[in-house]
């Protein structure tokens, strides 16, 4: 995993520092303080987004037959082979 200044703005990690810090300093007001903010900056950067007129494409996931699956192949293994290499 990439350290967390090399990540991108949107990536999960980088994009809940303050609310994991705050959950983990059982600050309760600051943890919703960054939720909050989180949460207002996806709403600005989706009224920006729709505005500009542009449809927001997942990056890894596409619709098939009425669901969302991975755009990506996941490997299964069966619980009866892990560990077994």
């Amino acid at each position: 995993m990439a350290p967390e200044d090399e990540q991108e703005p949107n990536e999960s990690r980088r994009l809940w520092t303050k609310l994991t810090r705050a959950i983990v300093a059982k600050d309760m007001d600051a943890a919703t303080e960054a939720k909050m903010a989180v949460e207002e900056s996806q709403r600005e950067a989706r009224r920006n987004m729709e505005e500009r007129g542009d449809v927001h494409v997942p990056r890894f996931f596409h619709l098939k037959d009425g669901r969302w699956v991975p755009k990506i192949a996941c490997v299964y293994y069966p619980l009866s082979t892990r560990g077994s290499n």
